[in-house]
């Protein structure tokens, strides 16, 4: 009887494993500030940790964590790809990160900055902040000449102007320039790429999985 189970679980991994091969369970890496990446020693990134700085949104310094801009080991490796298809691509282009892994109390400032207002729903709340488990990264791109390449908006704007999901109006009505649409789809393309998806109320904002594999499987630090 044992045997038989046995072979009953064998032959139902194989039919649903996707490569017809047994397939190990998935189980999150451990998560910890240690295991973090410091995305500064890839070769074509630079950092520009906005919220470290008064050049955001909400005009002061928030984040003094040393670990920020840096991503859990499943993102970073995503990233790294997505550096090595960049230098590939557009030799002697960088990327320009602005924010990677934010600490949750970081986030619960943000949210407070805009709490009430219009513009609310363009700060995740507190709890479920994807930057906060370090999967999330915010940045856009550098030419050759060390240019930041035109969006159409700045980094955190809030407005629509900056929703990947309406560039198809913007563009139209000529709001977003033939070139500046240009721009956003060759960060999307090198992302999509290398893995990461875009959020759709933001330019620069990618996630190595997806929100809810991320909430399940993995803790937010600070």
């Amino acid at each position: 009887m044992q045997s038989k189970l046995a072979l009953f679980v064998i032959i139902t991994t194989l039919f649903y494993s996707p490569n017809g091969f047994a397939q190990p369970p998935i189980h999150p890496l451990p998560s910890s500030h240690q295991d973090f990446i410091d995305i500064n020693t890839y070769p074509n990134v630079k950092l520009d940790k906005r919220y470290a700085s008064t050049n955001n949104f909400c005009g002061i310094i928030i984040d003094t964590n040393k670990y920020s801009c840096s991503l859990h080991p499943l993102a970073a490796a995503k990233f790294q790809k997505a550096t090595e298809i960049l230098a590939k691509e557009k030799p002697g282009w960088k990327f320009i990160v602005f924010d990677a892994f934010r600490p949750i109390s970081v986030q619960k400032k943000l949210y407070q900055h805009v709490r009430g207002t219009p513009q609310a729903h363009y700060v995740a709340y507190p709890s479920y902040g994807i930057h906060c488990y370090g999967f999330a990264i915010d940045l856009s791109l550098l030419d050759e000449h060390g240019k930041e390449l035109d969006m159409g908006t700045g980094y955190d704007d809030l407005t629509q102007l900056a929703e990947p999901r309406y560039e198809a109006n913007f563009l139209h009505s000529g709001k977003l320039t033939n070139q500046q649409f240009a721009n956003r789809s060759i960060l999307r393309s090198i992302m999509k790429c290398a893995g990461f998806h875009q959020l759709q109320r933001e330019w620069w904002h990618y996630e190595a999985l997806p929100e809810y594999v991320v909430r399940a499987k993995y803790k937010q630090m600070d």
